[in-house]
């Protein structure tokens, strides 16, 4: 998450939590780019909103096997806009909206 928050953390949860023990170091301020992944809807990790909810509407997507992106070219202020879809493993010969 250096990539996409500018800073080094070791998680993706919000904040600080203390496990065992342990301090484990979380996202605590809104990044430039976004995460999300699929391993959140199975219980196996928990994203902070600050990476849910980035500056720019650019998203690393985070499925089983990889990586893709998911991004808005334009955002119109206050109106819908479509999210386009890029999967470099998809082969993809078509625009994905």
């Amino acid at each position: 998450n250096l990539c996409l928050c500018g800073r080094a953390h070791s998680h993706v949860h919000e904040g600080d939590k203390k496990f065992a023990g342990e301090v484990l170091k979380g996202v605590k301020q809104r990044c430039d780019i976004g995460l999300l992944t699929l391993m959140e809807h199975y219980k196996y990790v928990q994203v902070s909103p600050a990476l849910k909810t980035p500056r720019y509407p650019i998203w690393l997507v985070c499925s089983e096997s990889h990586y893709s992106l998911l991004f808005a070219p334009t955002v119109p202020e206050g109106k819908k806009f479509d999210l386009w879809y890029y999967d470099g493993l998809a082969n993809q010969d078509e625009e994905i909206k």
